[in-house]
């Protein structure tokens, strides 16, 4: 995390985009896209997907 607000205070400071242009040129694996879905999904949508939870 140091780097990335490092990088944030040298763009801020001379007006480039560093951060801009790693964020426009990176792309997640498909775990960590997983990820980010597991992490942003309500908990009753898992035990729903996973049939643990019944009417």
């Amino acid at each position: 995390m140091p780097s990335l607000v490092m990088l944030e205070e040298i763009d801020r400071l001379t007006g480039t985009s560093y951060m801009k242009e790693i964020d426009e040129n990176s792309k997640l694996s498909e775990k960590q896209e997983m990820t980010v879905l597991q992490m942003c999904m309500d908990i009753f949508e898992v035990i729903e997907s996973e049939g643990v939870f019944y009417e």
